[in-house]
Order: structure tokens, then C-alpha cells, then sequence
């Protein structure tokens, strides 16, 4: 009973929570900044390889090459942001960052959806591309390429299958069948039908692909998107708890009170409270001890942020 009280536990140190915090929206901007990386190859790999594919579409997909590079590119660079600004605690750059990643969480979930609910959509695309490429065959050279890479890299022939050659303006102006590209070997297949002919529409190969990985390329979109919760909240989080923790910073690299000092009567000690000093290092804060709401220090209450 007489022997000495044991003391009490010291509190955690008051900028662990913090460190935790940078640490985390460092590596969360790290990977964002590597995905970015990822979208800018693939779209430098769309631009190069699929270009000429993306161009037989009646909608507008050529430009999604360029829409990949440009968000690639953005996602870099705010990736580097997102990382520097919390490496420097950055209050600025961390509200506009968690503003980037909450656009970014819009677009990823609109383009989730749209590919999701328009998949037959960009299926039917191609399919009135592919007619009207088939029509201006041998009237405009980069359709033709385009057309003949495709048959090539698919192994098919037509929109539908090989018949829709025979009809087309082509086909009746060259009084031949069908393109080389439809032909298993270099020769002997313009003349007739032979067995080398791919007989295969490129619709309905198209049409296999995109319903068979659209789904894939829609959850994963929707997946990064909702990714982006976790930047978001982590940024604001930072953001917020960076004027008390330079705050505190400051009271203990200088215990002289450059701050708020006032002195707390214990309950019974007969000591009256007195009102807070409020001193040149924080700006329009002036309170009285009863309206301070944070204690600093925990084991030094008489310094308190308002």
C-alpha cells in the first residue's frame, strides 16, 4: 500500500499516425504513378499496332489510342505529385491531388459502366465499319491496308463470311472473287472458292472478342476506380492533420510556449483558470482554457491548440 505508484504508460508518439499516413500515400502514389506507366505502353502499343483495327470502326474509336496516352501521361504526373506533396506535407497539392483522384474515380466508374451496358454497341461499331470498309475497298488505300491486315490477322474473310466479297464494287470492277488477304496461301485462291479460302467472317470473330473481354476490361476499370477511394481518403486524412502536427512540431522543438500557453487549475487546487496568451505563431486563434478543444501534449496539458 506504501510501496511507490507505478507510473503511468507514456502516450504513443504524437507523429506516428502521421508517418503511418505519408507512408501509405507515398506507396499508394507509387503504384498509381506505375499504373499510369502501364496505360501510357499500352497506349503507345494501341497507337502502333491497333491503329489501323481501331480505324475500320464507323464510331469514333481511333482516338482511344490518344485518350490512353494523355490520361497515361496525367496519371504520371500526378502520381509524382501525389508523392511529393506528401513527402513535404504539402497542403495544397494534397487537396489538389485528392481532386485529381476524385475525376479520375468519376471516369474510371462512367467508363466501367459504359463498356459494361454498350459492349454490343462497339460490337455492332465495327460490324457497319467493316461493310463500309469492304465497299471502299480498292478506292482508298489505308482501308484496304486495314481491311487486308485484319483478314490476315484473324483468319477470316468478309463481314459475315467470304460471299460478301462476290457482290462487292471491288470484286465486280477486278473480276476476281476475293482479296489475297483472305487466302490461306499467297496463290491460287482469287480464282473460285478453294479449300484455302478463310471462310470465317471477321464479324463474328470481332464480335467474339470484344464479348469475350469486355467484361474483363470493364471490371477492371471499375476496380481501379473504386481504388482510388483509398488515395482519396488517405490524401485528405493527411491534409487535415498537418496543422496540428506542425503545431506540435514547433512546441517541442521550442518548450517555451511559442504557441498557446495558459495555466489549467486542478479541480479542488483553489488555482483559477486563466485565459490562454495567444502569441504571433498561430493566426486568429484566441480562446480561453474552457473553449480549447485538442490537448497538444498529453503530458503537458497546459499547452492546448484552439
Amino acid at each position: 500500500e506504501g510501496g511507490p505508484r507505478p507510473h503511468p504508460a507514456e502516450p504513443p508518439p504524437p507523429g506516428g499516425a502521421m508517418t503511418v499516413l505519408k507512408l501509405s500515400l507515398m506507396a499508394f502514389s507509387f503504384v498509381f504513378w506505375a499504373a499510369g506507366l502501364t496505360m501510357l505502353i499500352i497506349g503507345l502499343w494501341a497507337k502502333l499496332s491497333l491503329g489501323s483495327y481501331l480505324a475500320l470502326s464507323a464510331d469514333d474509336y481511333p482516338s482511344a489510342p490518344a485518350i490512353l496516352l494523355a490520361a497515361g501521361a496525367a496519371a504520371m504526373v500526378w502520381g509524382f505529385l501525389g508523392c511529393f506533396g506528401a513527402a513535404t506535407e504539402h497542403r495544397g497539392l494534397l487537396r489538389a491531388y485528392s481532386a485529381f483522384l476524385t475525376a479520375v474515380l468519376a471516369a474510371g466508374l462512367t467508363a466501367g459502366f459504359s463498356a459494361l451496358l454498350y459492349r454490343q454497341n462497339v460490337a455492332r461499331g465495327f460490324q457497319e465499319g467493316l461493310r463500309q470498309a469492304l465497299l471502299a475497298y480498292g478506292q482508298d488505300e489505308g482501308v484496304a491496308d486495314a481491311l487486308d491486315a485484319l483478314q490476315r490477322a484473324l483468319s477470316c474473310c468478309g463481314v459475315q463470311s467470304y460471299r460478301d466479297w462476290l457482290t462487292s464494287p471491288w470484286a465486280l470492277g477486278q473480276n476476281s472473287s476475293v482479296p489475297l488477304s483472305c487466302c490461306r496461301a499467297r496463290l491460287g485462291c482469287q480464282r473460285g472458292l478453294p479449300d484455302g479460302l478463310h471462310r470465317d467472317g471477321c464479324f463474328s470473330k470481332v464480335s467474339a472478342f470484344v464479348s469475350g473481354n469486355m467484361f474483363y476490361i470493364a471490371t477492371a476499370a471499375l476496380g481501379l476506380a473504386l481504388l482510388q477511394l483509398i488515395g482519396i481518403v488517405l490524401a485528405c486524412l493527411l491534409a487535415a492533420r498537418i496543422p496540428a502536427h506542425l503545431a506540435l512540431l514547433r512546441l517541442e522543438n521550442d518548450g517555451t510556449g511559442k504557441l498557446l500557453e495558459c495555466t489549467r487549475g486542478r479541480p479542488g487546487s483553489g488555482t483559477p483558470r486563466s485565459p490562454c496568451q495567444p502569441l504571433p505563431s498561430i493566426e486568429g486563434c484566441v480562446r480561453d482554457c474552457p473553449a480549447a478543444r485538442t490537448p497538444l501534449l498529453q503530458r503537458s496539458p497546459a499547452f492546448t491548440l484552439c
